[in-house]
């Protein structure tokens, strides 16, 4: 499971929802927000979070399907968080499965992670566990997880490439239409057979692969490679 989960928010209740035209659900230091943020062009909106300050879109939910209409709403229930359309079926924003995943309150922490709690308070879903276009400070990119670039700045669909944690513990860069082909890399730090199974970006800025036993430092908190 990722890092980051801890600095709670405050909590999200089951049934609470927010609408397109509401505020979002905020972190406790109102930094970091989750909800409805506008889509490309002004037509319609997506779900996801954001820094406050800047807008920044750090995590967007099912990036690839049509813009929301107006009037929707995000829903917390027993099953996870839901967007209700106004003219469609509900859609799972969460998938939860397994034993004790019945959702009881949710909360938008000051680590930029949108988090759901069972009733022992355990997480049974993260963002940070399903990362889409950005890792943020205390997440982990685990072994065969991968970030996807957005089209655009505007845009937060599939864009054109792809960063990969390898479960060969290589972290590679390809074309988003590419599969693992060595000749489509366009960036390896050629550490096949290292042993490493995260890509880690630590509360100092420091960007690292780490295994069990080892750890690559790669960028400096300052972004210096190393």
């Amino acid at each position: 499971m990722a890092l980051g989960v801890g600095q709670q928010g405050p909590a999200i209740s089951l049934d609470d929802w927010i609408a397109t035209n509401t505020s979002p659900w905020l972190s406790q230091s109102r930094m970091f927000a989750f909800g409805f943020f506008a889509a490309a062009a002004g037509s319609g909106f997506a779900v996801g979070a954001w820094l406050v300050s800047d807008k920044t879109v750090i995590w967007t939910a099912n990036r690839n399907d049509e813009p929301i209409a107006e009037g929707a709403r995000l829903k917390l229930t027993r099953g996870g968080l839901m967007l209700l359309p106004l003219r469609s079926a509900d859609i799972p924003i969460s998938y939860l499965s397994g034993d004790s995943t019945e959702a009881r309150y949710a909360s938008m922490n000051d680590t930029g992670s949108f988090v759901i709690y069972n009733i022992n308070h355990e997480v049974i879903w993260q963002t940070f566990d399903h990362p889409t276009e950005t890792i943020m400070a205390g997440q982990t990119l685990q072994s065969d997880q991968e970030l996807v670039s957005s089209f655009s700045e505007a845009n937060h669909s599939t864009g054109r490439f792809r960063l990969k944690m390898q479960i060969d513990g290589n972290l590679v860069m390809y074309p988003v239409d590419t599969y693992g082909h060595r000749r489509g890399c366009l960036l390896g730090r050629n550490t096949y057979g290292g042993g490493f199974t995260e890509l880690v970006l630590d509360n100092s800025g420091e960007m690292k692969l780490t295994s069990d036993y080892s750890s690559m430092v790669l960028l400096g908190p300052y972004g210096k490679q190393r």
